[in-house]
């Protein structure tokens, strides 16, 4: 390690010090002891959603959003940001992959937010698959025609369940902030809220690190280390309209580089670059355009949180349950399975 990233990590604030304040993670006091592993913190009901359970049995995976909320990204772009995810969540493909995937049919998610600062926007909450309904609840009521409302209907459960109720909660989250990119701020609250997570994963803990720029002058590089040493595979989102070589740099700096056993068993896999909206110029109120850009973003959000939570063979199995197609092309480090012979 080099004199200036000892430094660095020299400067990062404990779990203790983290946990003694506020959820808006920004900078505090040095660790004694930069070796040793992080203290596990204590469980604080501020972590845990009022939707979580009180059940103790672990969950097939930990997932943390980490959306972007910097001065990049324009009020309109946040929306749709907020809205894709809420969106990917919900859908019919990802419940299907909660409910039906082989072996622990449950995963818990939390979101947060960084700009120059990370903040924690939803707490920790577990979805169980028997608590989860096959299909989103859609408000069928306002809808005039008698053939659109049947076909609303047939896509809509009877009532909403837990999984409906965060995904509005998420599509309505305010911006907070408006500071500079600096994701290692994001990176550092995520290895805070995996250590007080109140379930044992047993698959995968995942990061996902969404955004439309580079971040700033804090490294990102220790960060993403420490939380791989955890056994954390951290993923990208690169949405490439204005950088349009982001999902490279993604590559080079957020992911998660190697396959490493955490100290509970966890591995972290190689992170994954999903990019979309490429140099797509958005000029002037077309709403075509912003309606294409929605469609690209959202779509892109499905088949990441997808893929990353079941896996790919799981992935497409649901698919093909559900007569689908892929949305796009998977990131050139995931393949699909083989077809079978004969």
């Amino acid at each position: 390690m080099s004199i200036k990233h000892l430094f660095q990590k020299l400067a990062k604030p404990s779990m203790a010090a983290l946990l003694a304040g506020s959820l808006v993670f920004s900078g505090g006091l040095a660790q004694a002891e930069p070796d040793e592993p992080p203290p596990v913190p204590d469980i604080s009901d501020v972590y845990k959603h009022k939707e979580a359970s009180d059940s103790k049995d672990p969950v097939a995976a930990l997932l943390i959003l980490g959306l972007d909320t910097s001065g990049s990204m324009t009020d309109e772009e946040m929306a749709i940001e907020f809205q894709s995810t809420a969106y990917a969540v919900n859908t019919e493909l990802f419940r299907n992959l909660i409910k039906y995937k082989s072996g622990e049919k449950s995963i818990a998610l939390t979101v947060i937010d960084f700009d120059d600062s990370a903040q924690v926007r939803l707490g920790w909450v577990d979805i169980r698959g028997d608590e989860i309904n096959d299909k989103p609840y859609k408000d069928c009521d306002s809808v005039q025609d008698i053939a659109e409302k049947a076909l609303c209907l047939k896509d809509s459960s009877v009532t909403p369940d837990k999984l409906d109720r965060i995904a509005n909660e998420i599509a309505n989250l305010s911006r907070r902030g408006r500071g500079g990119t600096q994701i290692a701020t994001a990176m550092d609250l995520a290895q805070q809220m995996f250590l007080a997570a109140p379930w044992k994963p047993l698959e995968r803990r995942v990061l996902d690190i969404f955004g439309d720029g580079t971040s700033g002058y804090v490294p990102v590089e220790i960060s993403r280390d420490e939380l791989t040493a955890l056994g954390v595979t951290i993923n990208g989102f690169a949405i490439a309209n204005e950088v349009s070589s982001l999902d490279g740099w993604y590559k080079q700096y957020v992911r998660s580089q190697e396959i490493i056993r955490g100290p509970d068993g966890i591995y972290s896999q190689e992170g994954q670059v999903w990019v979309v909206a490429r140099d797509m110029k958005r000029s002037g109120n077309s709403k075509e355009l912003k309606n294409v850009f929605y469609e690209e973003v959202a779509k892109g959000m499905r088949q990441k949180l997808s893929v990353e939570y079941a896996g790919v063979f799981e992935y497409f199995r649901a698919l093909a349950r559900l007569d689908m197609k892929p949305d796009f092309p998977l990131p050139e480090g995931l393949k699909p399975p083989a077809p079978k012979q004969g």
